[in-house]
């Protein structure tokens, strides 16, 4: 069993142990502590493994959407092409448009001569996977480009988590439940005021409308007032038809 045990754990020989000679107790004390220190360092490994995969797969599920759009993308790019087709059996075996102008364009250039370079014969490759056209440099150029602006988006983002305002104290939230009591308060004060101010304007209005009131039957009794009886009946036409006679 402790040949077994030694084995199964891909330790040293058991020959090492032998440090003093006619101790058995010792080799198997020895053995016993030197197996439990191995089995939990293993125990230790297995759970830092665990925590590791839990982890980096939490992380792939809080960016599902990322991921998945890239995987779309990428699958995307892979059958989309000069080469492959676009639709499914039996579908393909029609000619799309696309053929029919890349059969047009080899046919002008086989007969007529025309060069490929042309706006209707340009090859079309995914610019992700192929960049024929490029230099050295300018890949290179491309390529920092790109790191420098994920690099950029990065910080970004990290900045944005650290500056966002999960993390409140208790003495903010007060202030600013006391600032927004102070301005309903003021809201309502200003509407007090606002209602206070209309009926002091209709207060004033009122007593000035009954001297108005009285001087018109005043003059009305001094001044009798005949009416034109071919006028309409329209009080309006009345009051505009009356004649006042001293």
């Amino acid at each position: 069993m402790v040949t077994l045990m030694w084995a199964s754990l891909d330790m040293i020989t058991l020959d090492s142990l032998a440090v003093f000679k006619d101790q058995s107790l010792i080799q198997i004390w020895t053995a016993i502590l030197f197996t439990l220190y191995h089995a939990a360092s293993l125990i230790v490994l297995l759970n830092m493994l665990i925590a590791m995969m839990s982890n980096s797969y939490q992380r792939v599920e809080d960016n599902i959407e990322t991921e998945y759009k890239f995987a779309r993308a990428q699958l995307w790019a892979d059958y989309i092409g000069d080469g492959v087709a676009t639709l499914p059996p039996p579908m393909n075996l029609i000619p799309s448009p696309k053929n029919i102008v890349k059969w047009t364009c080899i046919f002008t250039n086989k007969c007529f001569g025309v060069p490929k370079k042309l706006p209707c014969c340009v090859n079309r490759k995914f610019r992700v996977y192929e960049s024929r056209g490029t230099d050295v440099e300018q890949k290179k150029q491309l390529y920092q480009t790109v790191v420098r602006d994920l690099i950029s988006r990065y910080w970004a983002r990290r900045r944005l988590q650290k500056s966002a305002p999960n993390d409140v104290n208790a003495d903010q939230m007060s202030a600013i439940e006391t600032i927004r009591e102070e301005v309903k308060d003021m809201l309502s004060e200003i509407r007090n005021i606002l209602k206070t101010t209309k009926q002091n304007r209709n207060r004033e209005r009122i007593p000035k409308t009954e001297e108005i009131v009285s001087e018109a039957n005043v003059d009305c009794v001094h001044f009798p007032v005949h009416y034109d009886r071919k006028a309409s009946k329209s009080p309006v036409k009345k009051f505009n038809q009356r004649t006042f006679v001293r």
